[in-house]
């Protein structure tokens, strides 16, 4: 998956994708700010969210497990 293409929504389409994201850290999808990201990029995401929400280390422990998918 390459998360510079791959939408917040195209992601929540992807139930390997939930799995993966879900088994890391199973609270960001439950996030209501989730909704209103659907239409921006992971990668542009990534870059929104502050490291004191989600550190920098979960963060490229997620980007690893997306591309993998």
């Amino acid at each position: 998956m390459d998360i510079s293409k791959v939408t917040v929504k195209e992601l929540l389409a992807n139930p390997k994708a939930c799995d993966a994201l879900n088994a890391i850290n199973p609270n960001i999808l439950k996030n209501p700010m989730v909704k209103l990201v659907k239409g921006k990029t992971i990668e542009a995401v990534f870059k929104m969210v502050p490291d004191s929400k989600v550190p920098a280390a979960q963060k490229q422990q997620i980007k690893e497990a997306l591309e993998a998918i």
